[in-house]
């Protein structure tokens, strides 16, 4: 349930200064928003059936005992990673990197690690087993071919890395990881396969039927004293809110109900919102007291666009120019306008005129 507030009536004079400023709110980075809702959400085990049933008996003949603890996804190439080696996904260049830790783990439990040559020939078949097993063992619904290569197509073939698949596991007990970093049409073919995946998963959970919606995004609703609404909308009053109001948070709403609640960003100095949780109950105001809102934008959005921000953490992109002014609501229905100020350390609330 969302935390109750109260606002408080005043006349009183205030010294106030503007809500926000477009650097008020934090903004992430653009390939952070773009695979918000695809790329940064997949599970990679939808995609590679039981990959690691290729890993166990490969390590096994070896006696390294294999154990996968977790899959992870960054937008980041870590940089101590001593071991690259380039293949490729449909003919674009990727990589398969480890760091020095790795290497050690694998080459001095199977071989005297003195030799050398011996070790580096392993590594390279090894490298070849678990690239294949990517390939043998890819499920999406796009054909995605991957190969190993044992050098560059051409001498001054470079990648940008965009995106990794971070996987890490245990030898013999033995912290491991193997780092997949891929370029930016790789990238992007993974988070269209995983949008298209989770669309086709949710789609009969929806429960609009209408191909375009329409999403109001307000601040968190207060509750204002039930026998001066009318009077303060007359007499344009002021509301003060208390000191841990937090205007960064917002509640999203279809249709009057309650679809997610959310964090305040910022795109090209427009609101964004971070998506941080759903199936919200209404709090209801306090006695005596009504509950209004205050609405900073609305938004349509299709239906297949809400299922794939109806991911925690996906990052919903408004359009609407960061504002201090509101509309602000009750019952779902627009009553009057406002324009948000700070006065110290608490949010202000300046009643005008519906227009």
């Amino acid at each position: 349930m969302s935390q109750l507030y109260t606002a408080q009536i005043t006349n009183e004079i205030l010294a106030l200064t503007p809500w926000l400023n477009p650097n008020s709110l934090e903004e992430p980075e653009f390939n952070r928003i773009r695979l918000s809702r695809g790329f940064l959400h997949m599970q990679a085990s939808q995609f590679f059936e039981n990959l690691a049933s290729d890993w166990v008996p490969f390590f096994s003949a070896f006696n390294l005992n294999f154990s996968l603890s977790e899959v992870s996804l960054s937008l980041d190439f870590a940089d101590n990673l001593t071991r690259v080696i380039p293949f490729y996904i449909d003919k674009e260049l990727a990589l398969l990197a480890y760091d020095s830790d790795t290497m050690l783990t694998i080459t001095s439990s199977i071989a005297d690690f003195r030799n050398i040559i011996w070790s580096d020939y392993f590594l390279d078949y090894l490298e070849r087993r678990v690239i294949a097993s990517l390939n043998k063992r890819w499920i999406g619904a796009q054909k995605l071919p991957i190969n190993y290569s044992s050098h560059l197509a051409s001498a001054n073939e470079s990648v940008e890395v965009i995106g990794a698949i971070i996987v890490k596991f245990l030898l013999n007990d033995k912290p491991c990881s193997f780092h997949f970093a891929f370029s930016l049409p790789v990238v992007d073919r993974l988070d269209q396969c995983w949008r298209d995946y989770y669309v086709q998963q949710q789609k009969d959970f929806l429960k609009y039927s209408e191909e375009l919606l329409t999403i109001s995004v307000c601040l968190p609703t207060v509750g204002i004293e039930a026998t001066r609404v009318t009077e303060s909308i007359q007499t344009k009053s002021k509301l003060l809110f208390p000191s841990d109001y937090d205007s960064r948070r917002v509640i999203m709403r279809i249709k009057g109900e309650t679809w997610a609640k959310g964090t305040l960003c910022r795109f090209a100095n427009r609101y964004a919102v971070k998506i941080d949780e759903f199936m919200i109950e209404q709090t209801p105001p306090p006695p005596a007291h009504i509950n209004i809102e205050m609405e900073i934008c609305r938004i349509s959005i299709t239906s297949t666009d809400l299922i794939e921000h109806s991911q925690q953490g996906a990052i919903l992109l408004t359009g609407e120019d960061i504002s201090n002014y509101v509309t602000i609501m009750m019952g779902g229905e627009p009553v009057a306008n406002g324009q948000l100020f700070n006065a110290e350390d608490r949010l202000v609330l300046e009643i005008q005129e519906r227009q």
